[in-house]
């Protein structure tokens, strides 16, 4: 409210001023007691304040009466002790109010250089009292135009004390009393701001302090703790409060309330002492845990695995607190800075599956054998999130050499331990948990028995040759999965299977040839899930047949004649299985066999290459007669065969010799035209 501005001359000045109710902004009074009264009249407001009041000027405020019966009440008023207060001239003493009217009552202060005391006043002595008490405060303002007093209204229903203060320009600072900061985490910092507003008419200092705590592990800070604020100006000011780790306080439950208290320079004293700001609060502990299905663990167990595979494993982070958690997972290289620069041949005398590893590892630092998905994301209050953690191991690849087979099997039976550190960060919760990722590795060892090639000899065309074969897992621990390729002419009574540790499983591999001449694939075995294999070389050969038997049954018969009803085809062996002595005899020719289009194509023949001609006719002419019914009368003899294939060499050698003679003489030619150009 601003300053009266007095007269320069003659009697003085009169300042109206509108009454109002007491806000914040205006230093709040005793609030006045109306024992039942409340019921038969109403008072507005129910004080009366006189702000940045100058000498020999007069103010004047106003309040109301308004009767709540149904008739009339009479009211008498006691002037205020204090000379500086008194009733407005028009106003009476005593009065009439009518049923449902109100009646208005101005009030006039005047400071004329004097204070004294009214004699027959209500309130004068309380005033003067209050006035002397505040005398000695520190760093508070205390005008001699202050001053406290009491207008008195009494009824035939009681009294009502009207409050009168006056206050000489200074500053009025008003804040909140009271800062609830809810839960707060442990540890954590929690920051609340408390505004304070001066509606005086000039600036005033404010100091926070908060010494005395109760409540142990328990830290306030405020930013300013001290500062001015200037009039008719606000200032903000942080409170931050963070509970430390104590186990007690964690059991107690953690609840705290503190008094901070207020020191102000420049208002007024009669206001009394500033109220102290309660600081109250719950402090909780909130962390976050790592669950493998409903045990709490730091460390995740993989198992048993070979080089190569991936294990995926699904585990839990656990809220416990009332906020939301926000984390960060990713794995710590576990590799120094000398690995990161590998070798380019291997240590002496390092364990291969070590080579490994660190060769996995070092060959790029952005990788790792361990990926966590989600590795980022929030947490719910007292909530789960599920993230999966996947380890990769790297596939063993011997090196170049020779490896004799007990020098292999001690490397399939190594067992490298894999240990992976990951970090699981929170930084609301400043929580850093570590989880560690173990596995063992191995390198699957397939055994094939009774040798590591098959060897079926030589087989006629229509017939089959059969062999035993073992595979075993080596392996004491794991089982392994094996599949074997598809290869033309060579067939297996099981294709794919899982072998259990040290397992072995007999099969049958047969040999069922299609067309004459050597088998050149080999057999492949794939193992561990297609991660390794292994190559079986295959000694066979198609023979010609001398008759057209019909295709042999791979598959065993499902169904069988009894008794009578059985036939030849029913008592004969389900497998023909390879004589050693017919496969110690096989002579493997260069190029294979020889064949009607390979004699037709040689330059030169030999007296070999004559047997061998005899052979194939004789071969052909035996089927001819065997299987034909009826002559046929375009067929050849053998002389004339042998005679047509004799004119067909020396065409093809004809045709041979006669183009490179032609391109000899298109080389000449075009020789010749570009010498006659130059």
């Amino acid at each position: 409210m601003p300053p009266a501005i007095p007269s320069p001359a003659g009697p003085p000045a009169v300042l109206s001023l509108t009454a109002r109710k007491s806000t914040s902004d205006a230093p709040q009074a005793a609030p006045s007691s109306m024992p039942q009264l409340s019921h038969y009249l109403s008072l507005e407001p129910p004080q009366l304040q006189f702000l940045d009041v100058q000498r020999h000027t007069r103010y004047i405020q106003a309040f109301v009466i308004r009767n709540l019966t149904c008739k009339a009440v009479r009211v008498r008023f006691l002037p205020p002790k204090s000379s500086v207060f008194r009733l407005a001239p028009h106003v009476k003493p005593a009065d009439a109010v009518a049923p449902g009217l109100p009646l208005q009552v101005e009030v006039e202060y005047l400071f004329s250089g004097a204070l004294t005391d009214r004699a027959g006043g209500a309130g004068g002595t309380k005033g003067q009292a209050r006035r002397k008490d505040a005398e000695g405060a520190e760093g508070h303002r205390l005008g001699e135009e202050d001053i406290d007093d009491v207008l008195v209204v009494v009824t035939e229903f009681g009294r009502v004390d009207v409050p009168l203060c006056a206050r000489s320009p200074c500053a009025v600072i008003s804040y909140p009393t009271r800062l609830d900061f809810g839960k707060i985490l442990v540890g954590c910092h929690s920051t609340k701001e408390v505004l304070l507003h001066n509606a005086g008419s000039i600036g005033g200092t404010f100091s926070l302090s908060c010494d005395d705590l109760k409540t142990p592990g328990l830290q306030v800070a405020f930013a300013p703790p001290s500062a001015t604020i200037e009039a008719r100006k606000s200032l903000k000011v942080r409170v931050e409060i963070m509970a430390q780790k104590d186990e007690q306080r964690r059991a107690t439950g953690g609840a705290f309330e503190e008094r901070v208290k207020v020191r102000l320079t420049g208002v007024s004293a009669l206001d009394g002492r500033p109220p102290a700001i309660e600081l109250r609060g719950v402090s909780v502990t909130e962390r976050l845990h790592c669950l493998v299905g409903t045990e709490e663990t730091d460390a995740v167990d993989m198992g048993r695995l070979y080089f190569g595979q991936s294990r995926k494993k699904t585990i839990s982070l656990l809220n416990d607190g009332p906020f939301p958690a926000h984390f960060r997972a990713q794995p710590q290289p576990s590799i120094s800075q000398d690995d990161l620069n590998p070798s380019p041949t291997p240590l002496d005398n390092e364990d291969p599956l070590d080579a490994l590893i660190r060769s996995a590892v070092s060959s790029s630092p952005s990788t790792s054998l361990v990926s966590i998905s989600p590795c980022s994301g929030t947490v719910p209050a007292y909530g789960e999130l599920q993230i999966s953690v996947t380890l990769t191991t790297p596939p063993y690849v011997p090196q170049k050499g020779f490896f004799t087979g007990q020098q292999m099997e001690a490397i399939e039976a190594m067992q490298k331990p894999i240990d992976v550190k990951c970090i699981v960060e929170c930084e609301e919760l400043m929580q850093t948990t570590s989880l560690n990722v173990r596995a063992v590795a191995s390198v699957p060892g397939l055994g094939v028995g009774p040798a590591d090639r098959l060897v079926f000899g030589g087989c006629p065309v229509g017939e089959r040759r059969d062999r035993g074969m073992t595979l075993t897992n080596r392996h004491a621990h794991l089982p392994l999965t094996f599949k074997i390729d598809k290869v033309t002419s060579i067939f297996s009574s099981v294709t794919h299977g899982t072998l259990g540790p040290l397992e072995s499983l007999p099969l049958v591999v047969t040999f069922l040839p299609n067309h004459t001449g050597p088998h050149v694939k080999p057999l492949t075995i794939r193992y561990a899930d297609t991660l390794y294999s292994m190559h079986l070389e295959v000694e066979a050969e198609g023979l010609p047949s001398p008759l057209f038997a019909a295709k042999p049954k791979l598959l065993p018969k499902t169904t069988t004649k009894g008794g009578l009803d059985k036939t030849a085809d029913d008592l004969a062996p389900q497998y023909q299985y390879v004589r050693e002595e017919d496969a110690v005899q096989m002579k493997r020719q260069k190029g294979g066999p020889p064949t009607m289009t390979r004699l037709m194509k040689k330059e030169h023949w030999a007296e070999e290459d004559n047997k061998a001609l005899d052979s194939l006719l004789q071969t052909m002419q035996m089927s001819q007669s065997t299987i034909t019914v009826d002559a046929n009368p375009f067929a050849l003899g053998t002389q004339q065969l042998r005679d047509k294939i004799v004119n067909r060499q020396k065409y093809t050698r004809a045709m041979r010799h006669g183009g490179q003679a032609y391109r000899r003489q298109q080389r000449e030619a075009a020789t010749i035209k570009k010498q006659l150009e130059q």
